[in-house]
Order: C-alpha cells, then sequence, then structure tokens
C-alpha cells in the first residue's frame, strides 16, 4: 500500500489536520521548488564558468606583467588557482 489506495487515501482525508497538512507541503513545494531550480541553475553556471574566469584573468594580468617587465619594471607572474 501506497497511502494512495482508496481505503487508506479516504481514511486520512477524513481528518481536517491531514487536508490543512498536504495543502501546507503542496503550497510549500509549488512555491520553493522552482527557486530552487532557479538558483541550482545559476550555482551551476557559475561553477562552470569561474575557472575559465580564472584563467582569463591570470592570462591577462601575465600580459600586463610581460608588459610591464619590457617597460623596465620588474614585477612576478601570476598563476591561476
Amino acid at each position: 500500500m501506497t497511502g494512495l489506495d482508496a481505503p487508506i487515501k479516504s481514511f486520512l482525508e477524513s481528518y481536517p489536520d491531514v487536508i490543512e497538512l498536504k495543502q501546507q507541503i503542496q503550497g510549500f513545494v509549488e512555491r520553493w521548488l522552482p527557486l530552487l531550480e532557479k538558483t541550482t541553475a545559476v550555482t551551476l553556471r557559475l561553477r562552470l564558468v569561474a575557472p575559465v574566469v580564472s584563467i582569463a584573468q591570470s592570462t591577462l594580468l601575465n600580459k600586463l606583467v610581460s608588459t610591464s617587465n619590457s617597460l623596465g619594471t620588474k614585477s612576478k607572474s601570476v598563476t591561476p588557482r
């Protein structure tokens, strides 16, 4: 039995507290699940993009250091984390 079987369902639905709890859970899921999905998608995108940005920043900094060194200023190279 799953709780969706007719005898169990009718027994549970005979209690107002059970119906209220079901509505509260359903409302919670309908409200927060889309936001959670959105947040998770953004987090995944950021995790994928962050290493690329880090490498690009390091490359840019190394070019700046190289240019600075060629102009006679002493600087160290930067390595990505």
